[in-house]
């Protein structure tokens, strides 16, 4: 499966190349904890910034789709600007 605690060996992607790319991009939204520590770890982008929101995963049944959906709010605010 496809469950975060199978992850060995993580190659990152450039997203510093994509928001070069990309210079219209003016947040980093990253889709659970893990996604949010590897990003830190190995791919932060200096300048732009970020917000790691819970997983949006069925698996995360623990955070109601409620407040889910709060959460991910500040992509929209961020985007509406």
């Amino acid at each position: 499966g496809s469950a975060d605690s199978r992850i060995r060996d993580p190659v990152p992607n450039d997203i510093t190349g994509f928001v070069h790319a990309h210079p219209s991009v003016r947040l980093i939204v990253l889709n659970g904890s893990t996604a949010g520590r590897f990003y830190h770890r190995f791919a932060e982008v200096p300048g732009i910034p970020s917000v790691t929101l819970p997983s949006t995963s069925p698996a995360n049944a623990a955070v109601p789709f409620a407040e889910k959906t709060r959460n991910w709010e500040v992509v929209r605010h961020t985007c509406s600007r």
